[in-house]
């Protein structure tokens, strides 16, 4: 059960790619409940490398939140697809991709800027 309520969903597509003999997979794309938050907010988006290869890039405007429940398996190289209630349909790509975890380590939220 997520801390928040979860009530819209996303479409996550991720890029093809190819694997180990050279052969295209193209992934099927999946869908997540998430709570969107829209607002708009400065923040520092980083290289997709992970761990201390991770850099920061530059400083970007954020059109919004996606918070998922525990940890979410969400790549910056993936394209998310987000239909709000008036059935507009709007796709984003990730800025920044924040675990929040609880005092054991695991993680409880993944917050997704967009």
């Amino acid at each position: 059960m997520a801390i928040i309520p979860l009530k819209q969903t996303i479409e996550v597509k991720r890029a093809p790619s190819v694997d180990d003999y050279g052969e295209p997979v193209n992934p099927t794309p999946f869908t997540l409940k998430c709570r969107f938050v829209e607002k708009s907010e400065l923040i520092k988006k980083y290289s997709s490398g992970t761990g201390a290869n991770q850099t920061m890039s530059a400083e970007v405007v954020a059109n919004g939140q996606i918070f998922l429940n525990g940890y979410a398996d969400i790549l910056y190289t993936d394209t998310i697809n987000y239909t709000d209630e008036s059935g507009r349909t709007r796709t984003f790509s990730p800025l920044k991709i924040e675990p929040k975890r609880n005092f054991g380590g695991k993680a409880i939220l993944t917050v997704v800027y967009v």
